[in-house]
């Protein structure tokens, strides 16, 4: 029951926009990750949910592959 968790744990929202040039000259899509979402933000097909206890946010500042 993700509702009734959403008041003690943080729902992250992956999302993957247009492709854009880096600082490098590479070309990448762009990416949010949202925390915390209202009730009112809809989701897409192409947005990927992640759920964010609290005792994983050291570990989600860090780099990882899929950011």
């Amino acid at each position: 029951h993700l509702i009734k968790l959403e008041k003690k744990i943080a729902i992250g929202i992956y999302r993957q926009y247009r492709v854009t040039t880096d600082y490098a000259g590479h070309r990448r899509p762009k990416k949010l990750v949202l925390c915390c979402p209202s009730p009112h933000l809809r989701l897409t097909a192409f947005d990927k949910v992640y759920v964010l206890r609290p005792s994983s946010t050291d570990a989600l500042r860090q780099p990882r592959a899929f950011l």
